[in-house]
């Protein structure tokens, strides 16, 4: 999970990427358009070799995966954007 609250075009804007751990069966993903941005299914080794997740959201999950052991809040980090917030949560390894 990581988060952040931005000034953009002076309206303040907060995003929240959640992933979850989940057994794909059947069926369709289905989002709330008024809520939800995007949602995908994504097999672990596509999450390692995509070019569409940042490397910091791509860290989380796959450490998560191998350690299994939860998480905890990382530490402040300087990002490429402005943000008046930010928080990302990483591995307990």
């Amino acid at each position: 999970m990581r988060s952040g609250t931005q000034d953009r075009s002076g309206v303040v804007v907060t995003t929240v990427y959640i992933a979850f751990e989940v057994s794909y069966k059947e069926g369709t993903l289905k989002k709330d358009d008024h809520e939800i941005a995007d949602i995908r299914f994504w097999d672990m080794a596509e999450v390692d070799e995509s070019d569409e997740i940042i490397e910091l959201s791509k860290e989380i999950v796959l450490t998560s995966w191998k350690t299994r052991n939860g998480l905890y809040r990382g530490d402040q980090i300087k990002t490429n954007h402005s943000y008046r917030i930010y928080n990302f949560y990483v591995s307990n390894q």
